[in-house]
């Protein structure tokens, strides 16, 4: 009888999910809950020696460098004893960061870490480096980043240096902020349910995902100065050792390095059906010049007469698919108001598409882009409909980055009160005939074919239905109103049959009934 909801509407939550969200309910550190029938036999020797030669390193004057081991993991919130019970045991933070794999998975035997290096040019080849949970290593999480921390960073071409303690020495913001983005993907994992953490290292920048939806809203966590970790105890024994923050900082330090570098903003995203989040770290030029041409190709000589910032918001129509008004924030340094309208001049353009409303609202590439000539007489989507066919993918069935992305929360986009009603400025609007139609005039023209006779034969009124549908979205009150047909007649002998032929998509897939539906031709 729970439900969650979004943008869309409310949608039922099975019973994994309303586990996760009571948990996420206490604010107590879950991590810090004492494993009953664990023993200190159950962790790895040598990662805690490992880590307590690090310790030491970091802190060379610190009181616990001497401790038995049970003293220094009491210390540390890896040992607890329950004043009250007397029960004594490894908190689930110190299993999980120094056990042994057979003891791990006998506590969580759905348990998963991974990090795959997928960089081959050869497409059979699934990856060319894999840390996994095969038995051959510990599997916990300190062992985990001692090992994969050095492979991300491998290869950038940015002076850098490991020593053998695994030390860091002259460290580059870069270096830095995949260092936070991997400690996140740990600190902020869910470990109420099936326990994931996936890091791929790809040809176009590094992923970063687990198990878990956001605890604070994306325009917050990008803000930074704020901290919702989920696992505060390992958060801490990170912070030992000089591998994590507390203040929330994590996010902006990522932000920082990528800016200094001029690559695109890093991504992230919630998968609610899989309750997991995404951090996407791409390590491409803001403006690449394969996007710019692909783009060329798709509005030819118009796309020459757009500014930076209208082409940075296309190229992110080209790789995200879907982007909210508070991601494109992050790429254009622009006014809230002022972007709002010029999202509304690129729609109005039909340089961009739009659907969702308020909050929810998303914009993309307009696949059926419409290029007029002076004497054109026929409106037809540029044979570019489907961008990025062989591109790769980011999102919940995807291995790469950034092409192609899944929806962006629909939480994200903060656009002013009346944001919605914005109009393109005087010198906006539409002049020459060689310039881009109106919309709404070329709907209501074909529109015209049929709204001025009762009678016309099936397949004449299917093909106007899909000629108007190929200009953008509609709502059957639309539809009724330019073809002078009722909504019950289109929705029963044309829209639905449209739908089950796969000619047409609805706006609101999920809740096919929404008030605010619209149709578009696929």
């Amino acid at each position: 009888g729970t439900y969650i909801r979004n943008h869309e509407g409310d949608f039922k939550c099975n019973k994994e999910r309303v586990k996760r969200m009571l948990a996420d309910s206490n604010y107590d550190a879950r991590d810090f809950l004492i494993l009953k029938n664990s023993k200190l036999t159950d962790l790895n020797e040598s990662s805690l020696e490992a880590y307590r030669i690090l310790f030491r390193t970091t802190k060379p004057d610190h009181p616990w460098i001497d401790l038995p081991d049970e003293e220094f993991l009491r210390n540390i919130a890896a040992w607890k004893v329950d004043r009250e019970t007397g029960e004594q045991g490894l908190t689930i933070a110190g299993l999980l960061m120094f056990g042994n794999f057979t003891s791990i998975r006998d506590f969580f035997p759905n348990f998963i870490i991974d990090y795959r290096e997928e960089t081959s040019e050869d497409p059979d080849e699934r990856w060319v480096d894999r840390v996994t949970l095969d038995g051959s290593w510990s599997g916990n999480f300190y062992e985990f980043v001692r090992k994969v921390l050095p492979k991300l960073v491998a290869d950038l071409k940015i002076p850098f240096k490991i020593e053998s303690n695994n030390q860091r020495v002259d460290e580059t913001h870069v270096h830095e902020a995949i260092r936070e983005a991997l400690i996140n993907s740990i600190v902020h994992c869910d470990l109420s349910g099936d326990i994931s953490i996936v890091i791929k290292r790809v040809k176009t920048g590094f992923i970063f995902k687990n198990s878990g939806s956001l605890r604070l809203p994306l325009d917050r966590i990008f803000n930074g100065g704020e901290s919702d970790c989920r696992n505060k105890t390992l958060q801490k024994m990170f912070q030992h050792i000089g591998f994590a923050e507390q203040a929330g900082s994590g996010i902006p330090k990522i932000l920082r390095a990528w800016k200094e570098q001029h690559w695109r903003v890093p991504l992230i995203k919630e998968d609610r059906e899989q309750d997991s989040t995404m951090l996407g770290l791409p390590t491409l030029s803001l403006i690449p010049e394969k996007s710019t041409e692909e783009l060329k190709e798709v509005f030819g000589a118009e796309f020459d007469s757009l500014d930076r910032e209208d082409r940075i918001i296309l190229i992110a129509g080209l790789h995200e698919k879907d982007v909210t008004h508070l991601r494109l924030q992050q790429l254009v340094d622009m006014h809230p108001h002022d972007l709002s309208a010029k999202l509304k001049k690129l729609c109005y353009e039909r340089f961009l598409s739009s659907k969702g409303t308020g909050r929810g609202k998303v914009y993309g590439l307009n696949r059926g882009f419409l290029h007029d000539g002076p004497n054109s007489e026929h409106l037809t989507p540029q044979s570019s409909e489907h961008l990025g066919s062989n591109s790769e993918h980011l999102g919940s069935n995807s291995e790469h980055l950034p092409q192609n992305s899944e929806h962006l929360p629909q939480s994200s986009e903060h656009l002013g009160p009346n944001s919605e009603h914005l109009t393109p400025q005087s010198s906006e609007h539409l002049g020459s005939s060689s310039e881009h139609l109106n919309l709404q005039t070329w709907a209501q023209k074909l529109g015209q074919k049929v709204s001025t006779t009762k009678k016309v034969d099936r397949k004449t009124m299917e093909n106007v239905l899909l000629e108007i549908l190929a200009l953008d979205w509609f709502s059957i009150k639309d539809l009724a109103d330019l073809t002078k047909r009722s909504p019950d007649t289109l929705r029963t002998h044309y829209l639905n049959p449209f739908i089950k032929a796969g000619k047409i998509e609805i706006q609101f897939p999920e809740a096919q009934n929404h008030p605010n539906q619209k149709y578009r031709k696929k």
